[in-house]
């Protein structure tokens, strides 16, 4: 947080709370590698991150676009497990 103000309206006893916020600098993902998966293929997998190449040398970090693709990722795990298939039959 940068700066604070507090602006109140005497009139009305309301008040606004005015905060001014630095983020800093955006992050950028140099690589982005998945090892180790046996269900899935790599390419199935690295479709669901918003980090994938795809000819850039990196992209920004969206921590909203890293959640949606983890739960996307749990999603596609979860509904493709052995337990799963055979409790379900």
């Amino acid at each position: 947080m940068l700066k604070d103000t507090l602006l109140v309206n005497d009139s009305t006893g309301k008040a606004t709370l005015a905060i001014q916020v630095s983020e800093g600098e955006p992050y950028r993902v140099g690589t982005f590698e998945i090892v180790g998966n046996r269900r899935f293929s790599t390419d199935e997998l690295e479709a669901l991150y918003p980090f994938s190449q795809q000819g850039r040398s990196s992209v920004y970090f969206n921590k909203d676009r890293w959640d949606e693709a983890t739960r996307d990722l749990q999603t596609l795990y979860y509904n493709n497990t052995k337990w799963r298939s055979s409790a379900t039959k």
